[in-house]
């Protein structure tokens, strides 16, 4: 099962388009809802999205859709460790239906850091699955 969609949702990102947190926030790539995003200027590059599970939480799947095209060419999933980030693995290409099993990990907060992209990233959905 899908791990936490409990409201309110916390989620940052290190770029929101037009700073709009209503409609384009890091939260709507959590929702549930494939009809919302979290969106990012145009000509962003480089970006991270980040949740906070709000407790350490088992997680050995992620799903990952991005909204429009594949805009996204490198990206690494991560989790905090303290105050550090650590790779849990790294990719070169995200699209519509992204998903990816890897061994489990217990976390707190996990994030989509992404490393280059052809233009700003738009992501419907990120779902960190038990299994």
């Amino acid at each position: 099962p899908a791990i936490g969609f409990t409201s309110p949702i916390k989620a940052t990102a290190s770029n929101v388009y037009h700073t709009n947190m209503a409609e384009h926030g890091p939260q709507e790539a959590f929702d549930g809802n494939p009809s919302t995003r979290w969106a990012t200027d145009s000509g962003t590059k480089q970006v991270w999205i980040a949740r906070d599970l709000e407790k350490a939480t088992t997680v050995a799947r992620v799903r990952i859709n991005e909204a429009i095209g594949e805009r996204v060419k490198k990206f690494e999933l991560q989790y905090r460790e303290g105050e550090t980030w650590k790779t849990i693995f790294a990719g070169e290409k995200i699209g519509r239906a992204f998903t990816k099993t890897f061994p489990p990990v217990t976390a707190r907060e996990f994030r989509l850091n992404i490393l280059d992209a052809t233009d700003g990233p738009t992501i419907a959905e990120i779902e960190f699955l038990e299994k």
